[in-house]
C-alpha cells in the first residue's frame, strides 16, 4: 500500500485552423506503508513525466496526433529508479 499526491499542468493550443500542439507536466510523490524486508527501508519514490505532441485535423472528423513522453522515477531504492522515453502516434475518426 502506498500514500501518493501530485499535481499535472496542462497546456493546449491551437497553431491554425488544423494544426493544434499540446504539452503535460507531472509530478508524483509516493510513500510507502511498510518496510521493503529484502532493502530494510520504506520506499519513497517522485515520478516526474513531460508530454509533447502536435494534432493535426487532416480531414473531416480525422486527426493524427504524434507525441513523446519522458518519465523519470527517482526512488530511496535503486532498483525502482528509471527513466522511459515513448514515442506514439494516435489516429482518431470522431463520429
Amino acid at each position: 500500500n502506498k500514500r501518493f499526491a501530485g499535481g499535472r499542468l496542462s497546456l493546449q493550443g491551437a497553431l491554425t485552423d488544423r494544426l493544434g500542439a499540446f504539452s503535460l507536466f507531472g509530478v508524483q510523490r509516493a510513500n510507502f506503508d511498510r518496510e521493503n524486508p529484502s532493502f530494510g527501508l520504506t520506499r519513497r519514490d517522485t515520478l516526474y513525466d513531460v508530454t509533447a505532441g502536435v494534432t493535426w485535423s487532416f480531414a473531416a472528423g480525422w486527426s493524427l496526433r504524434p507525441q513523446v513522453s519522458y518519465f523519470k522515477n527517482n526512488s530511496n531504492i535503486p532498483l525502482y529508479e528509471y527513466d522511459k522515453t515513448d514515442v506514439s502516434v494516435n489516429v482518431r475518426k470522431d463520429f
